[in-house]
């Protein structure tokens, strides 16, 4: 029997170190809306476990909130599937799980 292995805890505080929106599917590779947070420690590790919350937003209108759990990379992807064009507007609300600050967090696209 195997068990997972524990991974450290971050060095420090923990900060989003980035929020990448971007499409993918479709003929054109753009039919669905992805987005990707990272998290880093204060000596630029990445941050896994914690569970991250996101607010979006199209043309200025909430469209809905999402909470995604980090794998071991760092990052966590949550997907608008189908999503319309438009302005899109991502912000990190709230991260659960790791101490620090930073998470207000803010990232946009324009989707065509």
């Amino acid at each position: 029997m195997s068990t997972a292995a524990e991974l450290p805890p971050p060095a420090g505080p923990v900060r989003v170190e980035s929020i990448t929106l971007s499409t993918q599917g479709g003929r054109e590779r753009d039919q669905h809306l992805s987005i990707e947070v990272a998290l880093l420690d204060d000596s630029d590790n990445p941050v896994a476990g914690a569970a991250v919350t996101l607010s979006l937003k199209l043309e200025g209108k909430g469209i809905g909130s999402a909470t995604g759990t980090r794998a071991e990379d760092g990052t966590v992807t949550l997907s608008v599937t189908n999503a319309p064009s438009g302005f899109y507007e991502a912000e990190v609300t709230n991260v659960t799980g790791v101490a620090g600050d930073g998470f207000h967090a803010f990232g946009s696209f324009l989707k065509e």
